[in-house]
């Protein structure tokens, strides 16, 4: 070997199988192996079969499923019968019951739309508005009876009340044409029989007899009277009973 040159151990070629571009790489030693490769070795061993994997249930705490909280619809508040107007309002009751054979909700019905006529029978002379016909001197009454092309039906209240010699604001000369004007017309009577409840009543009475403009009709401040026209009414014929039961 010439000087100066130094000594190059020849590479040997790594071994090549028979199908081309097939290169075999000689198997890692034991002792080269990595921890991981061990353990996959071992667990794969044919000395110890493989165990087939367990299943675990994951159980997980169930969350209490939070309910929709429930929406309520309160109803409005009942405004309690005036101390002074008691006596005018059973005076209606008691006489529509009898004299119809109305239900006491079917007789409160009619008494409602009467007291928001007349702001609890305070007010028979009906005030000015722009609903009244010029010329018209608007409705009268408990019930604002009104002089109409078809029906006049103030001139008629008051004629009725000076013929049987009765003031028109009492409750005998405004109960009276009541009496007389739906006896004379049973459609209005028919129009409640078989409500289902106070304001179903209040409502139909509304509809067939007074028929208000809508937009001032406050259907709902007519059934809230109603309501306590019947509540009224119920604890009268209550204490009736317990004072009648007990001599």
């Amino acid at each position: 070997m010439a000087e100066g040159l130094q000594s190059v151990t020849p590479k040997l070629p790594l071994p090549v199988s028979n199908e081309a571009n097939d290169v075999t790489l000689p198997e890692p030693a034991d002792n080269v192996l990595t921890q991981v490769a061990r353990d996959i070795k071992a667990y794969y061993s044919p000395e110890q079969p493989v165990q087939p994997a367990q299943s675990r249930t994951l159980t997980l705490p169930s969350p209490e499923l939070a309910l929709p909280a429930k929406v309520s619809n309160p109803q409005p508040s009942v405004d309690p019968v005036p101390a002074g107007k008691t006596k005018t309002v059973l005076h209606g009751m008691n006489n529509l019951v009898n004299d119809f054979e109305l239900s006491p909700h079917e007789a409160a019905g009619v008494m409602g739309n009467l007291a928001h006529e007349s702001e609890w029978f305070t007010k028979l002379q009906e005030e000015k508005s722009k609903y009244i016909k010029p010329g018209n001197k608007g409705g009268y009454g408990w019930a604002q009876w009104t002089d109409s092309e078809w029906e006049p039906r103030r001139t008629n209240f008051l004629k009725y009340a000076k013929v049987n010699k009765l003031h028109p604001t009492s409750d005998q000369a405004n109960y009276g044409f009541l009496k007389t004007d739906l006896s004379n017309n049973p459609r209005y009577i028919k129009s409640i029989r078989g409500a289902d409840d106070v304001n179903d009543a209040t409502e139909r009475f509304m509809n067939s007899y007074e028929k208000p403009n809508s937009k001032v009709a406050q259907l709902d401040k007519r059934q809230n009277r109603a309501q306590a026209i019947l509540d009224l009414y119920n604890k009268s014929k209550s204490r009736t009973q317990k004072l009648a039961s007990n001599p």
